[in-house]
């Protein structure tokens, strides 16, 4: 089976493809942290806090 998208005619292919839909579930958050908590910690929200640790483990 040959792909057609990747022939010379590229931008008609991708023109027929559909759009791409989102899922995108709803999300409780608490109250914002403090703007200057929120500063250290890269968001105003404690639940979408990940830290990121050099070698996978805190120091």
């Amino acid at each position: 089976m040959q792909n057609d998208c990747l022939q010379d005619n590229q931008t008609q292919c991708i023109n027929s493809l559909p759009l791409a839909k989102a899922y995108v579930p709803t999300q409780s958050f608490s109250a914002p942290v403090s703007p200057e908590e929120a500063l250290k910690m890269g968001t105003l929200w404690r639940e979408l806090y990940q830290p990121y640790f050099v070698g996978g483990t805190p120091r």
